[in-house]
């Protein structure tokens, strides 16, 4: 079945295949995620500029996480999965040194 699809050109050169592939991709698109949740939340409790400051957190964090995909630093955590532990662990520490300051 999928040699038949991939067989089958539309007017304008893509393939059903690759129709399906940008299918699935708009609903991923589409679907709300923790991201969005975390700014509602802290939107609806704190208020519009907490919300506002999250989500550029939001945004600032997968510009982060793109940018290192753009230069291959993705690739390099997999294969240093040292580094991506510490990576993480220090990304922990940050969180609980966050939340220790908020308290007090």
């Amino acid at each position: 079945m999928h040699n038949i699809l991939a067989k089958v050109e539309m007017s304008y050169g893509t393939t059903a295949c690759d129709l399906g592939h940008y299918w699935v991709f708009v609903l991923t698109f589409f679907n709300p995620g923790a991201n969005l949740f975390v700014v509602v939340q802290t939107s609806l409790s704190s208020g519009r500029r907490a919300g506002v400051c999250t989500g550029l957190g939001v945004a600032l964090g997968d510009a982060i996480y793109s940018g290192l995909g753009l230069f291959g630093m993705v690739a390099l955590m997999t294969q240093f999965e040292s580094l991506f532990s510490l990576i993480k662990i220090a990304g922990g520490l940050y969180l609980l040194w966050y939340a220790y300051g908020s308290c007090a």
